[in-house]
């Protein structure tokens, strides 16, 4: 298993030779028109460090999933092979909310333009909560639930209901248990996450 964190404009400067981490998730871009201003520092800094990387897409709805697939890979360029590719696909300024069709376009569009099958991130009651039987069989999970909102580090075990994952019946590869992480380094919050494979899986 690996420990690693998600990142956004939020946490803007982040010295990721300092702060604890196997793996970094970086956001890029939002709908077809926002770039997160640190995205290229945070990327660079990742890899200098050797972290392993992953880099994510927020899905606003306002075009369609292949237009918001394409101008997130105009902005990964050269770096696809590099990092593990994300749909962050939540309800907040989602238009496309409830439409898997959306979020698959954008998962097939990302795969057919790289040969990488990017994951698709959710909190866990969306697993349930809808019918992802025509995206779990191609593109992997990341999810999120949250115990509590009490400050916390890595732990060794984190906690989840028994509801299970919906159409994911393997489970998530990366689980994402708290948005207020406290780790060396940084004096906010943090997303931690445990992925549950190794190096080189996560390279695969």
């Amino acid at each position: 298993m690996l420990n690693g964190i998600d990142i956004a404009s939020y946490q803007t400067g982040i010295n990721l030779s300092v702060v604890p981490c196997d793996f970094v998730i970086v956001k890029a871009t939002e709908g077809t028109g926002y770039v997160n201003p640190d995205f290229d520092r945070a990327y660079d800094q990742a890899i200098a460090n050797g972290k392993l990387v992953g880099i994510y897409h927020y899905a606003n709805g306002r075009s369609s999933g292949a237009a918001e697939a394409d101008y997130f890979l105009y902005w990964v360029g050269s770096r696809v092979g590099t990092a593990i590719l994300v749909l962050d696909w939540e309800q907040g300024g989602n238009y496309a909310w409830g439409n898997i069709a959306y979020a698959k376009a954008f998962l097939d569009r990302v795969y057919e333009k790289t040969g990488v099958r990017p994951l698709i991130y959710m909190s866990k009651s969306v697993c349930y909560g809808y019918n992802w039987s025509s995206v779990a069989p191609d593109y992997g999970l990341w999810v999120a639930q949250y115990a509590n909102y009490s400050p916390t580090g890595y732990p060794s075990d984190p906690w989840t209901d028994s509801n299970g994952y919906g159409a994911w019946t393997n489970g998530p590869v990366i689980f994402q248990y708290t948005s207020s992480g406290h780790l060396a380094g940084w004096s906010g919050n943090l997303d931690l996450n445990v992925a549950y494979m190794d190096a080189t899986a996560w390279a695969k």
